[in-house]
């Protein structure tokens, strides 16, 4: 084990990113499969965990220190899960393990209080003061909530599509895009698939492709309002705090939330794609 070495994972529903900084000040990138430990058993956890490992060799140089931001770790059962999986990898290692959204809110943090945001395959939000936070909604889960996600993205996408609402050359783009997903297809992968939300949210990326088409835009536009109305203006005005976001939709759709934003009367600060980089400046680097 190289006490000095910190592991640092940031793991949402479709993909985990993970940045390991080593003794010599030099930091490694790489990327596993994603997942949320209140949707899978814990045996299926570790053995996302170990791929991950034995692919980057993190079980012959074990890292001193690893912390794992994740969906679904707020929860006492996905921490625990997650937890007694590091743990039996990496005996040795003092292992830190929090929601996503947590990871999100250290990487936004400016030295002023804010809302920090997640729009990636789910969304959340969670009030930060650099010390303290403090939940603001519950989680409902992809079913009823995420709101703003990959995920209620990708079923506004499939409900134009399938009740054929959209322009007819914007249908032909999705069916070009994806040939042979009939209804039949899709409620079949619904049923089948380990990781539904995560299927759906694959379709978002198709609005991003043609937010240019009025329609398209306005059912981004709304789903992401929804989001900000929901779970950030309020809390801003009562906490007297801007708004920033990271995730890949906040990345693509930044003007738009922007835009959404203001028309709310809330401050923006930063939008972020990924909040890796700054997590191993700030536990890493300037630990």
């Amino acid at each position: 084990m190289t006490h000095n070495t910190v592991l640092i994972a940031d793991c949402g529903a479709t993909k985990c990113e993970w940045a390991l900084h080593s003794t010599a000040g030099n930091t490694g990138w790489s990327a596993s499969r994603g997942f949320n430990p209140n949707v899978l058993p814990e045996s299926e956890v570790k053995k996302m965990l170990l791929e991950a490992a034995e692919v980057n060799q993190w079980l012959q140089n074990a890292p001193g220190r690893i912390y794992f931001f994740g969906a679904g770790c707020g929860t006492a059962h996905g921490n625990a899960s997650v937890t007694r999986s590091l743990q039996e990898l990496f005996p040795q290692a003092a292992i830190q393990v929090q929601n996503d959204i947590m990871g999100a809110a250290l990487a936004l943090y400016e030295k002023r209080p804010l809302v920090a945001c997640i729009l990636g395959t789910g969304s959340a939000s969670l009030y930060f003061d650099g010390q303290h936070t403090r939940p603001l909604r519950a989680s409902l889960g992809w079913t009823i909530g995420d709101e703003g996600g990959g995920c209620a993205i990708g079923k506004r996408v499939l409900r134009n599509v399938f009740y054929r609402l959209w322009p007819q050359p914007v249908l032909d783009a999705f069916y070009e895009q994806y040939p042979g997903l009939t209804i039949e297809k899709f409620l079949q992968t619904m049923r089948e698939d380990a990781s539904p939300n995560r299927f759906l949210a694959s379709f978002a990326p198709f609005a991003s492709r043609y937010i240019h088409i009025a329609g398209v835009r306005q059912e981004v536009y709304d789903e992401l309002e929804n989001f900000v109305r929901w779970q950030v203006s309020p809390f801003c005005a009562e906490y007297g705090c801007e708004a920033a976001f990271c995730g890949s939709v906040a990345h693509y759709f930044g003007d738009i939330l922007r835009e959404i934003c203001e028309k709310n009367g809330t401050g923006t600060g930063k939008i972020i794609a990924r909040p890796l980089p700054e997590l191993v400046d700030k536990l890493a680097l300037n630990a």
